[in-house]
């Protein structure tokens, strides 16, 4: 699994889910929101706890209440494990990135 783990998109929508390698969350994992130049749009960052074998469009998603309905490009981390995040896009002109960051 490549760290950082990373996903974009350029309009509005969901992502596809980004597994999470809980072998090393003991130090938790960084989440970076970052957006291109001119870039504005309204996000949420979601988690889930299902199995990584479940498909994205049928597993449990939760917003993490400190990245809900974000508008400004932002860090936060997870010291809590979970299986899989991704990003969840209201309204968007331009790009923005999700980054999955272990400290490994």
């Amino acid at each position: 699994m490549s760290n950082p783990q990373i996903v974009s998109l350029s309009a509005a929508g969901t992502s596809a889910g980004l597994a999470v390698d809980t072998s090393v969350f003991t130090d938790g994992i960084g989440l970076v929101v970052g957006f291109s130049d001119g870039t504005s749009g309204t996000y949420t960052v979601q988690c889930s706890g299902d199995r990584a074998d479940v498909p994205d469009a049928d597993k449990l998603w939760v917003d993490l209440p400190l990245l809900t309905s974000k508008t400004t490009a932002l860090t936060s981390n997870l010291e809590y494990p979970v299986t899989a995040l991704r990003l969840s896009v209201a309204s968007l002109a331009g790009r923005i990135q999700l980054a999955v960051v272990y400290a490994r």
